[in-house]
């Protein structure tokens, strides 16, 4: 290389250095020159200059008018509601004192369910006693094997009453074919039997509804009975078992330090925290007490209205049983009355025993002598 390359070369550095180049080879005087501009005001922005450059503008235009209108509204409501968003010290005080309570008392929870669960444990092993209230225990336990004599009975009415809805249909269409073949046979003698025997099957059809509607009528009111009024003492009898079991085990924790602290007088935190388990166990106790009594009163009016609706149901079922097995229709109609059952399979009432005899009467029955027919030898 000549020495006037290397001079001019020199020189071409040196000129760029002074100049300074920006990114990609631009000059760093037009790349500032260029950002001023993108930064003077909207006044100052030749709006004329070129498309592109008047489109961004106008952009940036809207985008600064909307953070001034947001900006406004957000000032204007925090003037007009300065109490949903700025709290005075009442208010923190006031939210602050519920959020200890809400512990203090999932604490409290927490160290009953604790001793709750140890209780029920050391009863399995017999480790501690339990309190025993044998008349109550008698009475719930009589009401548990009353609730599965009651539920034997209704399964077993549901079950007859599937079986006559069967039966009945049966006899239903049996009636109905011999109607239809009586009237479209030749020999006389077979047709009033054929239509004596549809009238029959149909009669006893119809009677059997009345049946099947009382059946149904005391399979609801059984199952009302024990999933209702039943389940309403069993849930407060689930409430008397979990409050007994935690009796005992605040009356163990008491008897347990009673019995150190006897042992042990001089220990003055065991005493203290002995006069705090008497506190609680009195609380629990009071607790024990009112459930139990609650209990008392539910299953004696649970015994009253358990005998009434069982008489009433079962005066149904006797009536309408017997009404349909000695063909008595006018039993039938009496009972759907006096319970306000309503028959959905018929529209119409049940015919009374006057018009059954008068419907038999009027087809001929053939007498033993006319049944017979002579042989010629």
């Amino acid at each position: 290389m000549s020495e006037t390359e290397e001079t001019r070369g020199l020189e071409t550095v040196a000129a760029s250095t002074s100049v300074g180049t920006g990114i990609g080879g631009t000059p760093r005087a037009a790349q500032k020159a260029h950002l001023d501009q993108a930064t003077l005001p909207l006044d100052d922005v030749d709006l004329n200059s070129s498309s592109s450059r008047s489109t961004s503008s106008e952009t940036r235009a809207d985008l600064k008018r909307k953070q001034m209108e947001s900006m406004e509204s957000t000032s204007s409501t925090s003037q007009t509601k300065p109490d949903l968003t700025m709290p005075d010290t009442e208010v923190q005080s006031r939210n602050a004192v519920p959020v200890s309570a809400r512990l203090q008392s999932f604490a409290s929870w927490g160290m009953t369910k604790v001793k709750c669960a140890r209780q029920s444990m050391n009863e399995r092993f017999g480790k501690v006693t339990r309190t025993v209230d044998a008349q109550m225990d008698e009475r719930i336990e009589g009401l548990r094997e009353a609730q599965r004599n009651y539920m034997l009975i209704m399964n077993l009415a549901k079950k007859l009453s599937a079986q006559l809805k069967a039966c009945l249909d049966t006899q239903r269409q049996l009636g109905d074919i011999f109607s239809e073949y009586g009237v479209r046979i030749v020999e006389s003698d077979m047709q009033v039997e054929l239509v004596r025997g549809g009238v029959v099957q149909r009669t006893v059809a119809r009677n059997g509804d009345a049946l099947v509607a009382s059946l149904d009528h005391f399979v609801s009111s059984i199952n009302t009975l024990i999933s209702k009024t039943m389940e309403d003492t069993f849930i407060k009898v689930r409430e008397y078992e979990t409050m007994r079991v935690q009796y005992d085990a605040f009356r163990v924790d008491v008897e347990q330090l009673q019995t150190f602290c006897d042992a042990n007088p001089a220990n003055a935190s065991k005493q203290g925290k002995l006069e705090g388990a008497i506190v609680l166990f009195e609380a629990q106790k009071t607790s024990f007490t009112v459930v139990r009594n609650e209990l008392n009163v539910k299953l004696k009016f649970l015994d009253e209205n358990k005998v009434a609706v069982m008489q009433k149901q079962l005066v149904l079922l006797h009536n309408a049983t017997t009404g349909f097995f000695t063909g008595d229709v006018d039993i039938l109609e009496r009972c759907l009355k006096t319970y306000h059952i309503r028959r959905l399979d018929l529209a119409t009432a049940l015919p009374t025993q006057a018009e059954v005899k008068s419907t038999l009467q009027e087809i001929p029955m053939r007498s033993s002598s006319a049944a017979q027919t002579p042989v010629d030898e």
